[in-house]
Parts: C-alpha cells; structure tokens; sequence
C-alpha cells in the first residue's frame, strides 16, 4: 500500500501560526501533525507521498529530519495551484503519480490528528472489504460544519456538509483507502470537479461517483479518537486530548 498525505492548503483560520508555516507543521503537543501521522502510517505502506504547496520548501525540510527516522521511500508532489483550487486539485496531482502503480492508495489529509487504533482497524476490515473504503466517525456530535455521511440501506448516498446533522450517519475524518481498480475512475470525477468546480472538495469527486452508482464501503471509529486541526480551538482541544491518551 502507498500512503498520499496532503499538505497544499494554506490554513486562514489558524494565522498567525500558518502565517509563514504549513499547517501540517503546527505542532501538537511538541510534535509536528505531520510526524504523528508518519509514526501512525510507516509501518503499513510501503512509499509515502506528500502533496505540497503552500511553504512547500519547510515541509520539504521537515521530511529531511523524518527520512532519517523512519525507513520509508518519500516523495514530495508539488501542487502549483494550490492557492486558486480546493483540495480535489491535491488529490488529483497526487493520484496521477500512482497510475503505473499495483497498489491501493492510503490517502490522508495532512491535518489529521489521530490515534493509530484507526489505522489498525481500517486496514484489519479492509481484508474483508473489496471497495474503495471511507472512514467515518459514528460516535461525534455533528453540526454544520463536518462533512457528514448519509446511509441508506447501509450504503453511502451522500457525503456532504450540507446534510441535516439530525440526519447523517457521521463524519468522514479524511481518511480513505482507494483500490487499485477504483483509481482512474477516482482521476476522472477529480478531473470533472477540478476543471468545472475548483473551489469544491474531494469528497465532491466521491459524490459524483456515488451519484453513477458506485459504492463506497466504510469503517466506522467507534470512538477512537482523532480530530482535524481547522482553528485554535481544535488545537489546544486536541493537545488536551491526546496529553490525557499519551500519559498511559
């Protein structure tokens, strides 16, 4: 399996930290986002990819120090339009390395903090899980602002902001794995979103393919923690979190 990890974005909401500093760099708990995400990944992938943009020459720097850590092939993409296009340019740029490749893909986003018990469990069901897989938070309180998930039948219809939070099943936490087989059509709604809707998600490119029939399977957290770093409040949250998880 290859890991893609996507660290582009410039963060608004977090400045002044991301002033002058990716947002996958902030450091949690003395400890880089990204550097939690390589020790929770390495010793399940074979080659990690990292999609940069924003300051990519600190996290390219950043990688010089993890290198030496973790006995890994890395490889930095760079995004050149990561300041005009949303995320689904990220993960187009970083899917279309991987075409020649026979593995599925880990993807990540790059401001994710959590636990490895999540890695665990999604890589332990996808054994038994043939699809393209979503990880999904079924335990947190939803609101406006996490990208919810709808079933029907136990099967993803929708995933979206916008879902009545009464409603959703939960939230994708951005992680998911994509099959080998999966991989140009995942190219090709990434494409479509890019080209006509640049300002949208990735997750609008899994709709589009959800809305031609495809389907996703999913794991759920159980309550396993993690939490995307989006402002300060989910950041000192989130040192919070972990400093009470990491004393045991």
């Amino acid at each position: 399996m290859i890991a893609i990890i996507l660290a582009a974005g410039k963060s608004e909401r977090l400045k002044p930290l991301t002033k002058d500093v990716p947002k996958t760099l902030l450091k949690v708990n003395g400890r880089a986002i990204l550097e939690r995400i390589f020790e929770n990944i390495h010793e399940f992938v074979d080659k990690i990819y990292i999609v940069t943009g924003f300051a990519a020459e600190k996290i390219e720097k950043e990688l010089n120090s993890l290198k030496k850590r973790y006995d890994k092939e890395i490889i930095t993409v760079y995004n050149p339009q990561y300041a005009s296009k949303n995320n689904c340019y990220s993960v187009l740029v970083g899917l279309q390395q991987l075409r020649e490749s026979p593995d599925d893909i880990l993807l990540i986003n790059g401001d994710d903090v959590f636990t490895r018990e999540i890695i665990e469990k999604l890589l332990r069901e996808a054994k038994s899980k043939p699809r393209s897989i979503l990880v999904i938070d079924n335990v947190k309180e939803l609101g406006e602002e996490e990208m919810k998930v709808l079933l029907n039948n136990n099967k993803i219809v929708k995933i979206s902001k916008k879902i009545d939070p009464k409603k959703a099943f939960g939230e994708f936490i951005g992680i998911s794995i994509i099959r080998k087989k999966d991989l140009e059509r995942v190219i090709k709604a990434l494409e479509y979103i890019s080209e006509h809707h640049p300002n949208l998600y990735y997750e609008d490119a899994y709709q589009r393919m959800i809305d031609q029939g495809f389907v996703f399977d999913y794991v759920t957290t159980d309550g396993a923690f993690w939490n995307e770093i989006d402002t300060l409040e989910d950041l000192f949250f989130t040192e919070r979190a972990l400093g009470k998880l990491e004393k045991f």
